[in-house]
């Protein structure tokens, strides 16, 4: 975008001079894309009962975030954080990442996540 400026100097003579610039103008604007590199914290994939998996992706708009039990394909978190208790334990756990661009949903999946049962997390050294 090319806007037009005119600056306006006044001198003791009491001259006007008008300098007129052309000032280019850039904004940069994010190119709608689907979600890429699906990542998880810690990056472990073995869990003990009461730890907490956090699910990340890139991607513009940003990513919706779920987390499915497997096999069963049921949702069991509606956010990017899944912590499980003990009635949950010894199963399998994914991540999906997901966003709408242009009227098409794009996911993008993690790896299998799974937590350990009858284990506790680790108690902190002191």
């Amino acid at each position: 975008m090319n806007w037009p400026i005119a600056f306006c100097f006044r001198f003791t003579y009491r001259k006007v001079i008008y300098v007129k610039v052309n000032v280019f103008y850039f904004l940069a604007q994010r190119v709608p894309s689907g979600v890429t590199n699906i990542r998880l914290q810690p990056t472990a994939t073995m869990f003990s009962v009461g730890q907490t998996v956090r699910c990340a992706a890139d991607g513009f708009p940003p990513a919706r975030y779920r987390w499915i039990q497997l096999p069963e394909n049921v949702e069991v978190s509606a956010n990017d954080t899944l912590q499980l208790s003990h009635s949950a334990a010894s199963q399998s756990y994914m991540c999906v990442a997901s966003n709408f661009v242009d009227g098409n949903e794009t996911s993008i999946y993690s790896q299998h996540v799974y937590f350990k049962s009858g284990s506790k997390p680790p108690s902190s050294c002191s």
